[in-house]
């Protein structure tokens, strides 16, 4: 069942904690990262902007681009016997001689 509509589902769960945990620990810093240029504050100021920049990374490349990579260019292939998807069916099924797989694009 990997494909598309797996990629979906599996989002949902992960994707919501990950960025809570992320939003939740940013909105502790903001007070730090906006008060970056008052006097007193020269060290924790720029640390909590790269803090912030560290925590919403992850957010955008996990949740964004990844999957959309995965999407693109995921080889997801359907095994003629068992009906399950995998990538080593295509090799499998070719070795034995047997139909090749349905790809979706």
């Amino acid at each position: 069942m990997f494909g598309p509509d797996l990629e979906m589902v599996s989002l949902a769960p992960k994707g919501f904690s990950f960025a809570w945990t992320s939003l939740v620990s940013g909105l502790g810093l903001l007070p730090l990262a906006l008060g970056a240029g008052e006097p007193g504050r020269e060290i924790e100021g720029p640390m909590a902007v790269v803090i912030l920049g560290g925590l919403s990374t992850p957010i955008a490349l996990n949740l964004l681009a990844l999957p959309t990579l995965a999407l693109r260019f995921g080889r997801f292939v359907r095994d003629v016997q068992t009906g399950r998807n995998t990538g080593a069916a295509a090799i499998r099924n070719r070795e034995q001689g047997l139909p090749q797989p349905k790809r979706w694009s």
